[in-house]
């Protein structure tokens, strides 16, 4: 099966960004004002109060176009769904280039745990040398009944044309899975996401208790050395 990737095999590495995510403390709620120039502490603080924040961002321009990496930390003792991102991309001076709506990889969030989000930015503005980004809407409830999938074990190595992610994962939710996605994000020694790469390694459904083997293939050489996760989920067949 043809991996389904997040990027384009990348001609260079730009300088990592700074990002700051901090969210509101309702679903629906916009926590913009904590990004803007001369937001004070103290509403970054009240922001962050709000348990959904983010971290860990790289980006990296490629042919014209920019593509942002990090991840998104759910603070809550709930999952959260559908989080959406509002992105602002800055110059060194702090001026905005350009700004952008983004979303999560993965549909669900567990409590106290993170998911990784990329966003391209098509026909960037030269400059971008950093990035604010806000979440400003999730749910704590969703129509579709997503549940994680066990990730088993997984293995990273250089291949022929880029970094092969292998492993296998299981179906613990209790019941058949629909549209399984693996997801497989990559940080850098400083924590840093740079890059995030996912696939579909089945057809169907897939019934509890099964176990598949996955293959994930980057066609990136540059995050060989990055250390990689593995998270999935799916929908639950009622």
């Amino acid at each position: 099966m043809i991996p389904r990737s997040s990027m384009r095999r990348p001609a260079r590495r730009a300088t990592a960004l700074l990002c700051l995510a901090l969210g509101p403390g309702c679903s629906g709620a916009d926590g913009a004002d904590a990004d803007r120039p001369g937001a004070s502490t103290a509403q970054a603080a009240a922001s962050a109060a709000g348990g959904v924040t983010a971290r860990g961002a790289s980006g990296q321009y490629d042919l014209g176009d920019y593509f942002l990496y990090g991840e998104v930390v759910n603070g809550l003792d709930v999952p959260i769904y559908d989080v959406e991102l509002g992105i602002t991309y800055l110059d060194s001076a702090g001026t905005t280039l350009a700004t952008d709506e983004g979303g999560v990889v993965l549909a669900r969030v567990e409590p106290r745990s993170t998911a990784p989000f990329v966003d391209t930015h098509y026909g960037a503005p030269e400059g971008i040398r950093r990035a604010a980004v806000t979440a400003t809407k999730w749910a704590t409830e969703s129509r579709l009944e997503y549940r994680p999938v066990t990730i088993l074990d997984d293995t990273a190595y250089l291949g022929v044309s880029g970094v092969v992610v292998t492993g296998r994962v299981r179906n613990d939710a209790g019941g058949p899975l629909s549209a399984v996605k693996l997801v497989a994000s990559f940080r850098n020694r400083a924590g840093e996401v740079v890059g995030v790469f996912f696939d579909y390694p089945l057809i169907g459904a897939m019934q509890p208790g099964r176990t598949v083997d996955f293959t994930i293939e980057t066609i990136d050489e540059t995050i060989a050395d990055a250390a990689v996760r593995v998270q999935g989920e799916g929908t639950l067949d009622k």
